[in-house]
């Protein structure tokens, strides 16, 4: 039995083993015809995708895992542990291959970037690979955008490559992730993204309470604002406290119907009445740069 990297918790949602009584619910969405639209095999027979499941744990090379919340199944990651290719010689199990399914119940809710995230997680962190690729049919634009937003790179474009029943010959992209380029991600991750969590936190609110709003782009905008202001020095030089101030207030005025109005006229307040603020003209000025940095 391998050592397993899951589970793992990531934004709400649990990643762990696959166990017996998942296997229904896997098998359920697995063979949906809308959700496998874009499988290369769109049915599985209910007794293999049993065996399958049941066989990763004892698996050299696979680590699949279900993805639950609040104790329902709503998606499967796939992760394969593969040689890299090249010519005889080369270290074994240096590369992964990573995939995911995402139950149509719940799509368009995030489900399949974190998941996508989390799987090259595990790969980099729990199993120290050197690299990781992941494919999908051209055609396929909400698998495309997962992969781009979990932070993999295109690096192959493939003409009428893949045969679709409904399609006929369609293209296929490959996309890929070094191990070095994850760790570079995860620390301009933690470096932008550790004063501006609210930032997350707001865009899944705003998600939650509008249901046209999708999850996956909310926290995009949002991710890129942090980076914006990061990268513009829009914060530089505020204490904790009025850091805070600030990033509440912008994560309050992003949504509103005139984003640059209101954080202008919230700058305004800030010098017309400090309250607790320790440096009332900073924090004006940090809204006011904050507003031209983000061009509202």
């Amino acid at each position: 039995m391998h050592a397993s990297p899951w589970p793992v918790h990531r934004d709400g949602l649990l990643f762990r083993d696959a166990v017996e009584k998942d296997i229904p619910a896997l098998q359920d969405f697995r063979n949906d015809p809308v959700a496998n639209h874009f499988m290369v095999h769109n049915q599985v027979d209910p007794d293999d995708l049993r065996r399958d499941w049941l066989a990763v744990a004892s698996s050299p090379t696979d680590y699949s895992c279900v993805v639950d919340r609040d104790g329902e199944v709503v998606a499967m990651g796939f992760l394969e542990v593969v040689d890299g290719p090249g010519q005889p010689g080369s270290p074994p199990g240096t590369d992964g291959l990573i995939g995911y399914f995402v139950d149509p119940r719940f799509a368009g809710q995030g489900i399949g970037t974190t998941t996508a995230r989390a799987l090259l997680g595990a790969a980099f962190e729990d199993l120290g690979l050197r690299r990781v690729t992941a494919a999908a049919y051209a055609d396929n634009n909400a698998s495309v955008r997962v992969l781009e937003r979990a932070g993999m790179r295109r690096e192959r474009h493939s003409v009428q490559a893949l045969w679709h029943r409904d399609l006929g010959w369609v293209d296929e992209v490959e996309y890929a992730l070094l191990r070095e380029e994850w760790v570079d991600m995860a620390t301009a991750a933690h470096v932008a993204g550790t004063p501006f969590a609210e930032f997350r936190a707001a865009a899944d609110a705003v998600a939650r309470q509008r249901p046209e709003v999708d999850l996956d782009t909310a926290r995009e905008v949002f991710d890129e604002a942090a980076r914006r202001l990061h990268d513009g020095l829009a914060l530089e030089g505020l204490d904790d406290h009025d850091l805070a101030a600030v990033v509440a207030g912008l994560c309050v005025d992003l949504v509103a119907e005139d984003p640059g109005a209101a954080v202008r006229a919230r700058a305004e307040a800030a010098r017309r009445d400090a309250g607790d603020l320790h440096d009332p003209d900073a924090v004006a000025a940090a809204f006011l740069v904050s507003a031209s940095v983000l061009q509202l």
